[in-house]
């Protein structure tokens, strides 16, 4: 299927222009999708992840591979942390009620969003049209050309266990969301690197006039930026204090 994953149904979305700010995670639904309560409202609001599209959860007894592993990377690199979030447009629902929006983890400013693609762990759908699709496409090919997660041949094969109807539901009745178990050996959070060699492999990026090199999400990278290898940048310039790229 490829880096991008297509659909008949374009949604372009408009440059941000709204910002919420110190918020938390009340839930994660899946690999793209939280439940994140806003200043002044009492109910939790849905979110899903602009740029990305995970294997589909489903229900405990029909997950699609990798989407437990897509899940728990979610989870891990957003629990408990403190989140920027940067809305899709206005930040108001689309026709179908939902909104996009992008999560930074805060203060490095780690792009969750982002981190999932280089993972492996999503796709970038055809159906989103947003300002920094070019660098998600570029992490997306390479996450393939490296075999990871859902680009590679092994696909994850688990038996759930069988989650047994919420009391007082109605037979037949829709199952509510769940988080199954981690998968077997854990999750690493693919937003901070556990080895130099994956560290090694991300893409970094300098300006033409610049003496430092950035993440491929620093706010300093611009469409003009030139890609640079780890071992170039490290001879070559410093390390941004804002996006802290791999030394």
């Amino acid at each position: 299927m490829g880096a991008r994953c297509p659909t008949q149904s374009i949604i372009r979305v408009r440059p941000a222009s709204r910002h919420s700010l110190g918020l938390f995670v009340d839930r994660v639904i899946d690999g793209d999708t939280v439940e994140l309560t806003l200043d002044g409202q009492v109910r939790p609001t849905r979110v899903q992840l602009l740029g990305v599209e995970t294997p589909i959860l489903g229900s405990a007894l029909s997950p699609e591979p990798w989407a437990i592993e897509a899940a728990w990377a979610l989870r891990s690199m957003v629990e408990g942390e403190v989140l920027r979030v940067r809305w899709a447009g206005d930040g108001e629902p689309d026709r179908y009620g939902r909104r996009f929006a992008m999560l930074y983890r805060e203060p490095e400013g780690t792009l969750v969003n982002l981190e999932l693609v280089r993972a492996g762990l999503a796709r970038v759908p055809e159906h989103h049209a947003f300002e920094e699709e070019p660098v998600f496409v570029r992490y997306a090919q390479r996450a393939e050309a490296l075999e990871r997660g859902i680009w590679g041949e092994r696909a994850l094969v688990r038996e759930p266990d069988p989650v047994p109807p919420a009391q007082g539901a109605a037979p037949g009745a829709e199952p509510e969301a769940f988080m199954p178990e981690p998968p077997a050996g854990g999750f690493t959070d693919p937003g901070k690197p556990a080895d130099a060699s994956t560290t090694s492999n991300e893409l970094l990026y300098i300006s033409r006039s610049g003496s430092k090199y950035h993440r491929a999400t620093c706010r300093y990278v611009t469409e003009n930026s030139q890609q640079i290898s780890l071992a170039d940048a490290r001879a070559k310039y410093e390390p941004c204090k804002v996006c802290s790229p791999p030394e």
